[in-house]
Formats: structure tokens, sequence, C-alpha cells
């Protein structure tokens, strides 16, 4: 897209464009980037799905390095480490699969594990098949399919928090090490996008367009998860995380039958 079409986008992109990064904001604060992966989808609706994430990709570093402020006391640094392990492997292989993906089957594989993981958390601990344990294995096959699915896609919150959500951690750790691992994990895709060429001068204008978007995203994020208990919090969110599966799955599997 190049600067005059950028000028001359109608009122609907603005409109679609501003409450995508609204929502990726209160998403990344309070919900740990959970149901900021519609924000592609949305932007898609406009713009070819690869320049929409090429013109995220800053608009979500700069949440981000607000977001580190907020928790950076916050993580785990031991369940961090194999996270961030496992999301370059998945970077450097979306990288190379970048050109080869469909957006409709990664949305409809981001579908199938935020569903997975959000029935397996709400059921029952007596009843689980599988209860999630924190191991350096599991842990780095978690951050990977997030790194691939998020330099894909931007979509890396459903597989990360799914993962999180099912280790039972407090509130606050799982807020705070989403948030470095998310922000480690968007600055080391941004030489990939500029690798692949989706980086240009109209990212950095659409960036600065959106920034007090952003900022009063994150702002409204920060007070949204403070009204919530840890056990009422972990509830909500696999419950949100049930029903953005679900759209994922319905959404992609009903564009796929069209071709």
């Amino acid at each position: 897209m190049s600067w005059h079409e950028l000028q001359s986008q109608p009122i609907i992109f603005w409109v679609v464009a501003t409450f995508s990064v609204y929502l990726t904001g209160i998403s990344k604060s309070g919900f740990a980037g959970g149901p900021g992966v519609l924000a592609m989808p949305m932007l898609s609706l406009i713009m070819d799905p690869k320049l929409a994430a090429a013109m995220l990709l800053p608009v979500l570093i700069f949440m981000d390095m607000l977001n580190v402020r907020i928790y950076k006391r916050d993580v785990d640094i031991a369940l961090l480490k194999p996270l961030i392990a496992g999301s370059i492997t998945g970077i450097v292989l979306g990288a190379f699969c970048f050109t080869l993906f469909n957006a409709l089957h990664i949305k409809l594989m981001v579908g199938c594990i935020a569903l997975w993981f959000s029935l397996s958390n709400l059921m029952p601990h007596a009843s689980r098949p599988t209860r999630v344990r924190h191991t350096a294995l599991a842990a780095t096959a978690a951050g990977g399919v997030s790194g691939f699915t998020s330099f894909i896609a931007h979509a890396g919150g459903p597989p990360l928090s799914g993962y999180l959500l099912g280790l039972n951690i407090d509130k606050l750790t799982y807020l705070g090490t989403a948030t470095i691992f998310f922000t480690l994990t968007n600055l080391i895709k941004l030489p990939g996008y500029a690798a692949v060429g989706q980086l240009s001068l109209n990212v950095g204008v659409f960036l600065l367009l959106m920034t007090p978007v952003g900022w009063l995203g994150i702002k409204s994020g920060v007070k949204l998860k403070d009204l919530l208990p840890d056990h009422t919090y972990r509830r909500v969110m696999n419950c949100g995380l049930l029903i953005l599966g679900l759209y994922l799955i319905g959404d992609s599997g009903l564009e796929l039958l069209r071709y």
C-alpha cells in the first residue's frame, strides 16, 4: 500500500483499523493477547492479510513496550526461557513458510489449539484426560507453536494462553510472563518481516496514527483486569479461549469450503 493509497482509504478502513488496534491493546494488557487475535481477521476484511500483518507489527511492539513497564516484575524467568527458545524456532520456520501458508489454514490450526486447551482447562481436575505440567519440553513446544502462528498471522495468543492457563499460575505471573514473551517474540519477528519485504515507510506512518489508540487500549485492559479475582479471571479467559477457538474454526472452515 503506497502513501497515496493510505491517504485515500475510505472511512471504514480507519474505523476497522482503530477498533482492531484498541481491541488488541485491551487484549494485551488485560488478557495476554487472547482476543487480540481477532485484529488480523478484522483488518483482513479491508486489506491483504500479509499487508495487515506488516501494518500491525510495529503497533504491537509499541503496545508491548507499554506493557513491559506494567508487568516487568511479574515474569517467571524459569518458565520464560524455554518458551522463548521455542518461539525463536517457530519464528524462523514461519519466515521460511511465510509465502507457502494460507492464512486460513493458520486460523484453523490456531482455532483447534484454542479449543483443545480451553476444554481441557475448563474440565474439573478429576476428569481431565491430562494435566498440563511445566516441563522444558512442553514449554518449548508451546513457545514454538506460538512463535510460528505469531509470525504468520499475529495469532500467537491462543497457543500460549492455553498452555499458561493450564499451569494454574496466578493472574499477574500469567500476564507478566506473556507480556515479556510477546515483547521479545515481536522484536525477533521484525527483521524477519523486513527480510520478506513486508516493511515500508507507510508502516511507520500507520504506527504514528495508531499510537494514541494503542495507549488507550492498554489503559482500558489494565482496568478491566483489576476487576476480576484470579479464579474468576482464569475461568473468563478459558471461556473466552473456547469462544475464540470456535469462531476461528467456523470462520476459516467456511472460507476454505468456498475454495
